[in-house]
């Protein structure tokens, strides 16, 4: 086949820059028609970009149009949705002038790649994703016909399960009894609580009624971790017969999933994720229930919305106080703010025994007095500073954590985590990627010296990962979520590829990796983002002032709350007073479109 024109030029050009991937040539046609489009993941470099596209004969225009598109990316990443056209402007005033902006967004808008509404503007898939989860909320309030209908039955059914044996034996609080009958009585509900307010027994209470009721009910989590903590709360229905592997697809399954799964996820032949349960084959449910909801984001929530049947009813239950989705908006924050809402207020007894809640529910309220140093019965603060002393502190704490692991469940029982804010490597040597390797040397130690052992007899490089490892995926991809954890059973060399494979077992299957995949990462310690869903029995938080950048309140919240029975913290105290200083604020405009178009057919 001879190339065409375009083709040879956009080789040609990427070959004059430097670029080496290999593209196909569909991909180089591609580039030719929208070479910032396709190279912004690919080259780095803005002005490299800039040089590409005018070698391939592209406008002013058409630079300036990206240039913007790539500020406006920039504000996504702060976590907002949208942007004033007035503050994009002073944010690229140092590269373009008055005209080329002008000219920039009028080009950025003709190829819908920004949108410009009452003065601020959004990247056009953030704006739609915006607009979808307002459109299916009306959609779901219109066609859910007279409200009331059912409320004596839950009336009846909530006396009864006061005092059920199965709700731990107590009774709910007025609080809760408020949010089961908000669900119930409502398409569309937000339930938040803090860590220790009764969200769990909530949903137990929930569950039970829509059983009694006959209601298919769906419950569902952002991530694997978190949708397996819920699935322990109840018996696996018969479908799964015990396995705990929903995969969500299956009508008769009312285990708890990931959304992912709920939504009936798929790769296509291009790679990119697609959901089969959609407006026009939607899930089979009655009710669902979505936990951690505050990992949700935009696009993710457009997309479960647009799968609910006529009829359904959806809660949202999460905790406002930890950190938001790692993409732009504040989901459930702006959702609480304009549609049915019950807020736990009230600390259960079980937990006001707890010293850990006690500290979170101080970060929660901003007061955290400075000058001490608490330590109590499950939470200790040692402020450290000195990155050696940190990471001799680590070292001394996880051998001491992995004795006791032996002790108690053999070789195999690490139920302890450290935790981080930061992943990639920095001045202060204290990201996932600089710990992993010294907690590997320290939890995995015989595992790791045999695979030296027998990689340099075999005079080959060794894998980074061992037998015994505990492995992180990052990517979602071949069935597997980003945030999927499991450990590495077997490290085999493959001669014919002329590398180390390495077999993990996750929670529902058994995967094969390259050992040199950059998705697969250990995970002895990981980022406070990526613990989120999970709970572990011990918890190491390792804070330094060199990660005060990524310090918030919501941060640290979202770090102590995962430790269930002991919590210990090494951190400066100013950088403990940081986090409590710094609250996450995100701009979005989604709570405003809701209140206008949504609240009035809830609250009439």
């Amino acid at each position: 086949m001879t190339d065409s024109d375009p083709v040879r030029r956009a080789r040609d050009v990427l070959a004059r820059f430097g670029v080496r991937s290999k593209v196909t040539v569909a991909g180089l046609r591609a580039i030719y028609e929208a070479p910032f489009k396709e190279l912004k993941g690919i080259v780095k470099s803005t002005d490299t970009l800039v040089n590409i596209s005018r070698a391939l004969g592209k406008s002013d225009a058409y630079v300036h149009a990206y240039r913007l598109v790539l500020a406006v990316d920039d504000v996504e990443r702060d976590g907002h949705t949208c942007v004033a056209m007035v503050d994009l402007r002073k944010r690229t005033s140092g590269i373009l002038s008055v005209a080329a902006f002008d000219s920039g967004l009028a080009m950025a808008q003709r190829l819908d790649e920004l949108l410009l509404e009452d003065d601020f503007v959004y990247k056009t898939s953030t704006w739609a994703q915006e607009r979808s989860i307002v459109k299916e909320i009306l959609r779901l309030a219109r066609d859910f016909g007279p409200r009331g209908l059912e409320r004596p039955k839950v009336a009846r059914l909530l006396d009864a399960v006061h005092t059920d044996a199965t709700m731990d034996d107590f009774g709910l609080t007025p609080q809760q009894s408020d949010a089961v009958r908000m669900v119930f009585g409502n398409p569309v509900s937000v339930l938040t609580g803090f860590a220790g307010t009764g969200k769990t027994t909530t949903v137990k209470c929930i569950k039970t009624i829509a059983d009694r009721m006959g209601y298919v009910t769906r419950l569902a989590a952002p991530t694997g971790a978190a949708a397996k903590r819920i699935r322990e709360l109840f018996d696996p229905c018969a479908a799964c017969s015990g396995s705990g592997s929903s995969n969500g697809a299956d009508t008769s399954c009312t285990c708890a999933c990931t959304v992912h799964k709920l939504l009936d996820a798929a790769v296509d032949k291009s790679g990119r994720f697609m959901f089969r349960r959609h407006r026009g084959n939607p899930i089979s449910a009655h009710l669902v229930v979505v936990d951690e909801s505050s990992m949700l984001d935009l696009a993710l929530t457009a997309r479960l919305l647009l799968a609910l049947p006529v009829g359904a009813r959806i809660v949202f239950i999460g905790d406002p106080c930890q950190l938001p989705s790692v993409m732009a908006g504040k989901v459930l924050k702006d959702m609480a703010a304009c549609l049915p809402h019950v807020a736990l207020t009230q600390v259960m007894r079980q937990a006001r025994d707890s010293d850990i809640l006690a500290f979170a529910h101080r970060v929660r309220a901003g007061g955290l007095a400075t000058g001490g140093t608490p330590v109590a019965r499950d939470f200790s603060w040692e402020p450290l500073e000195d990155v050696g002393d940190i990471i001799q502190r680590v070292h001394e704490l996880v051998e001491e954590w992995r004795g006791e692991d032996e002790d108690e469940d053999g070789s195999e029982g690490c139920s302890f985590q450290v935790l981080c804010p930061a992943r990639r490597p920095g001045a202060h040597g204290l990201s996932t990627t600089d710990l992993n390797p010294l907690l590997q040397r320290t939890v995995n130690r015989a595992n790791r010296e045999a695979h030296h052992k027998t990689a340099a007899a075999a005079k080959r490089k060794p894998c980074r990962m061992v037998p015994g490892d505990r492995v992180m995926y990052t990517k979602n991809a071949d069935g597997l979520l980003n945030g999927d954890t499991g450990h590495v059973t077997q490290v085999v060399w493959v001669p014919g590829k002329g590398r180390w494979d390495v077999e993990v077992q996750y929670e529902a299957s058994l995967r094969w990796h390259d050992g040199a995949d950059v998705n697969l990462d250990l995970a002895w310690a990981v980022t406070v983002h990526k613990s989120q869903g999970n709970q572990y029995d011990r918890v190491l938080l390792v804070m330094h002032p060199g990660h005060a950048r990524l310090l918030s309140r919501e941060l640290l919240y979202t770090a102590v709350t995962r430790a269930k029975s002991r919590l210990v913290m090494l951190a400066a105290e100013r950088c403990v007073s940081a986090c409590v200083a710094t609250g996450v604020e995100r701009f979005t405009r989604l709570g405003e479109s809701l209140h206008a178009c949504v609240s009035p057919l809830f609250f009439e």
